[in-house]
């Protein structure tokens, strides 16, 4: 049997009510499964990790990739 699984990844921001409301718009398409981008930054990105270019653009040069992803993880929250 197919399933559709909409990759919501780390679109939500950080906040826990837009992850609600990409799930919401997910399971109105017609989704079977919501996948998120779960984990911990600092175990996967080195603290001397650049930006991408397409993240310097969107986000400024200001923080590190590490400092960046940091604030894309849903804290303190169980889906």
């Amino acid at each position: 049997m197919t399933k559709i699984i909409a990759e919501i990844g780390v679109n939500h921001n950080g906040s826990l009510d837009k992850a609600f409301e990409l799930v919401d718009v997910a399971i109105e398409s017609g989704v079977d499964v919501v996948k998120f981008q779960m984990g911990s930054p600092k175990n996967v990105i080195s603290q001397k990790a650049p930006k991408a270019n397409y993240q310097i653009e969107s986000t400024g040069g200001d923080e590190s990739q590490l400092e960046m992803v940091k604030k894309l993880v849903l804290k303190n929250h169980h889906l």
